[in-house]
């Protein structure tokens, strides 16, 4: 797999105490990418949320939409928390060292329920936004992507 990946978080629901399984160690930030620099005024955008383990072992935590937040902003104001698209409860995952595990969240400008998960951008907005992952209380280092005019 290309690009760096960040190391597992910590998460309350880890699962511990099964033979040969235990918590994910808590060591370095998230990471986050836009699948695109830029998107188009109908595009949706994406975002990709990477996690490795660095247990010796194989480990388990909750991964997935309900436990990774996308905060998209822009000139420093939230215009989209994927936290408002009220994902489910994230399952847990089993991570064994160095394989990370992917999870994708789109960006639909234009939802209409639940209500929120649109986020507070205008139609027709463009410009320069940021977006950073947040898993547990790390954050991502920040990208930038672009949505045209």
């Amino acid at each position: 797999m290309a690009g760096p990946v960040a190391k597992a978080v910590r998460d309350g629901h880890a699962e511990t105490g099964r033979q040969g399984v235990g918590e994910a160690e808590d060591q370095r930030q998230p990471a986050l990418f836009t699948s695109q620099a830029s998107y188009s005024q109908n595009a949706q955008p994406q975002f990709n949320a990477y996690a490795v383990s660095t247990a010796a072992s194989q480990c388990q935590m909750a991964y997935g939409a309900g436990s990774v937040r996308v905060i998209v902003t822009k000139n420093g104001q939230v215009v989209w928390d994927s936290a408002g698209c009220k994902p489910p409860a994230a399952k847990t995952v089993r991570f064994q060292r160095g394989v990370p595990q992917l999870l994708t969240i789109s960006w639909n400008r234009h939802a209409t329920s639940p209500s929120g998960c649109a986020g507070s951008l205008p139609a027709g907005a463009w410009g320069t936004f940021q977006a950073v992952a947040m898993i547990t209380g790390q954050t991502s280092p920040v990208r930038t992507f672009a949505l045209l005019r």
